[in-house]
């Protein structure tokens, strides 16, 4: 480099530009971008680099010399130095005079993920520290991020403080039991703090103290002296669940307002809240909630609707009437003093075609600190937001505000906690939020998204006319098949986990997987046996390739040989169909126990039912098929039928 292009570059060294804002970038301007390199593709006399610095799900193109002396490579974390200029296609790009790498990735020195590889999310939670490098959990970052901007902005703009409420804390809040003890992991420390009479829990605090499952309570005593607050901060929760609603620690919104006494007040301003700040994350985030799919692919349910009309308000008995007259269409049976369960939630918003807060719930049903109804004493002013593929999303209430009240049902440890009432209070109410409440929704809209995506790859090769299915057309109709279902079958595997808490989701329920599967196998089957018989018959020889030879045989190999290509009768081809529908099915009971055996016991009794169901559904007509298969053929196996393997899954 030149004095002078040493000198442009360290100044430009500290003022580099990100690439989330480099549209704002003008032609010919000298610019620098530090990055990471994502692909590479070579041209004869240039390298065309795909960098992505992870301010963006967008890669900016950068061309540079081909160089003996600097082999860039995919993983490298570089700093290009480079006017900006605009590519054929209409993007912007930069042309680099200056190229350094900063650190080399070897991707064959244990790195985990292959570049332009799909990898499974359990596979790549094993490398915690690795994450941010993978597109999708990095554009799950950024939309957190904006949320959790637009959240702030959402309660500042409406002159809300921001309260930092205690991690460590004596109380439990709703006094579930449901919290994790802190003490020091050091006996010796314990024995030598320890006082007489106390036990080793409580000797370092000379109480037991725990982590916050909620900090409501510390929110009501400062709405009490600031007015309108808010706090966004981890709570922790002691469950024995695996459900995505309950983990142990999560980020959870939490607002308290002053003054306010009436239930509609609060449901209006939880309404204005989501919607807002949603429209507003789907504005700024498109290209990330892309990558999330987090867009919403249910016939049923259309996100612009939802955040356009009014939300539905209903008492809780309205409820149970409407859940009583559709009794025969539900599998859960309904009792009026044991709550709404999920299944429960998810069919009055489907049947209400709306969110729909829940308003005057039975007192028994909730905390003690929820305000007595002043219509029925029977009741407390209690809300639950449910919205359609979640369920109860937000929880709030109007605070009781009676001093005699409060005292009759609190431990002797929240005596402050009533005194509140004693030092002139003012009627509140709040509500708390859970940002990982809606992550199953967004997973199994992506899953419907991809399974329409699919169908039209299958309706369009239905539809295009045999003189456009050359084998060029029909490996590359194979290479999008495969890369649909590569994707659609890793999704699966972070929903099967959560099929108990949500059998009643459609994905479960109409056994979506198994269709795709079935329909998957048999599309990908009359391809290659075409193209089999396009190459067969061709010209340059009676050679054929490995792809066209592969077949979708589960319950044998993944890619076993296609049998010859001789002309079945009606008969054999209704075999060959059976045999066909039979892989399916034992695919579809392999995959299933899999799916169980990887789940750790604990689950709820409903997860197990569900199950026992689908499998039961499953070997009924797996039996039946095979008996009807035997019967029809003296010799199944020249066929392509393993009889054996239908007795090892049995």
């Amino acid at each position: 480099m030149s004095f002078l292009s040493n000198l442009t570059f360290a100044r430009l060294a500290h003022t580099f530009c990100r690439i989330s804002s480099f549209e704002q970038r003008r032609c010919g301007e000298l610019v620098m971008v530090k990055g990471w390199i994502q692909n590479i593709r070579k041209m004869k006399k240039n390298l065309f680099l795909d960098i992505n610095d992870g301010s963006s799900s967008k890669c900016l193109q950068v061309v540079t010399e081909r160089s003996d002396s600097m082999k860039p490579a995919v993983g490298d974390s570089v700093e290009v130095l480079g006017e900006v200029s605009q590519a054929p296609q209409g993007n912007a790009e930069i042309k680099a005079t200056t190229l350094n790498i900063l650190c080399k990735c070897d991707i064959k020195d244990g790195y985990p993920f292959t570049p332009r590889q799909v990898h499974p999310p359990e596979y790549v939670r094993e490398y915690l520290h690795l994450r941010p490098k993978v597109d999708k959990f990095a554009a799950v970052l950024r939309v957190r991020h904006w949320a959790t901007k637009y959240i702030n902005d959402y309660f500042i703009d409406r002159d809300f403080l921001h309260i930092h409420t205690p991690v460590l804390t004596s109380n439990d809040c709703e006094g579930a039991g449901e919290v994790f003890l802190v003490r020091p992991d050091n006996e010796q420390l314990l024995k030598s703090m320890a006082k007489e009479g106390t036990s080793p829990d409580e000797a370092y605090f000379d109480r037991k103290v725990y982590l916050s499952v909620s900090g409501q309570l510390a929110l009501e005593a400062a709405t009490q002296g600031m007015g309108n607050v808010y706090t966004f901060m981890p709570a922790f929760r002691a469950e024995n669940s695996k459900s995505p609603l309950h983990i142990s620690e999560f980020q959870m919104l939490e607002a308290e307002l002053a003054f306010i006494s009436d239930i509609v007040d609060l449901t209006t301003f939880i309404e204005d809240l989501l919607k807002t700040v949603t429209t507003q994350v789907l504005n700024k985030c498109a290209m990330d909630a892309d990558v999330c799919k987090a867009t919403n692919a249910e016939k049923d349910v259309d996100l612009k609707t939802l955040l356009e009309k009014k939300w539905i308000i209903l008492t809780y008995d309205d409820a149970i009437e409407i859940l009583k007259r559709h009794k025969d269409d539900l599998k859960q049976e309904l009792k009026y003093e044991e709550g709404l369960s999920k299944e429960h939630e998810l069919f009055l918003v489907k049947h209400l075609n709306s969110p729909v807060f829940v308003t005057q719930w039975p007192k028994s049903m909730k905390p003690f600190y929820m305000k007595i109804s002043e219509i029925d004493s029977t009741k407390v002013d209690a809300i639950d937001l449910l919205m359609p593929q979640v369920g109860e999303l937000v929880g709030g209430s109007l605070r009781e505000a009676n001093y005699d009240r409060i005292v009759s049902c609190i431990p002797p440890a929240l005596q402050w906690y009533a005194d509140l009432r004693k030092f002139g209070y003012v009627p509140t109410g709040g509500f708390d939020i859970l940002m990982e409440e809606s992550q199953l929704y967004l997973i199994a809209s992506k899953q419907k998204e991809l399974g329409y995506e699919f169908q039209r790859l299958v309706t369009n090769y239905r539809k295009d006319p045999s003189s456009r299915k050359t084998p060029e057309y029909l490996r590359a109709k194979l290479e999008q098949l495969e890369q649909l279902w590569t994707t659609f079958n890793i999704n699966n595997t972070e929903l099967e986990p959560h099929a108990g808490t949500y059998s009643q989701h459609p994905y479960f329920e109409k056994q979506y997987f198994a269709k795709v599967s079935a329909e998957y196998i048999k599309v990908k089957r009359n391809i290659q046996q075409l193209l089999h018989n396009l190459e067969a018959s061709s010209p340059s020889g009676s050679a054929v390739s490995t792809e066209a030879k592969d077949d979708v045989q589960h319950f044998k190999t993944p890619n076993a040989p296609l049998e010859e290509m001789d002309s079945p009768t009606p008969d054999k081809q209704r075999i060959k169909y059976l045999i066909r529908r039979q892989g399916v099915i034992i695919q579809s009971i392999v995959h299933l126990i899999n799916g169980i055996d990887s789940i750790e016991v604990g689950q709820p009794r409903q997860f197990y039912e569900v199950k026992l169901s689908i499998l039961h559904r499953f070997w009924d007509d797996a039996r039946g098929l095979h008996q009807d298969i035997c019967e029809s053929a003296d010799d199944v196996t020249a066929l392509g039928y393993t009889p054996s393997t239908y007795l090892n899954t049995a």
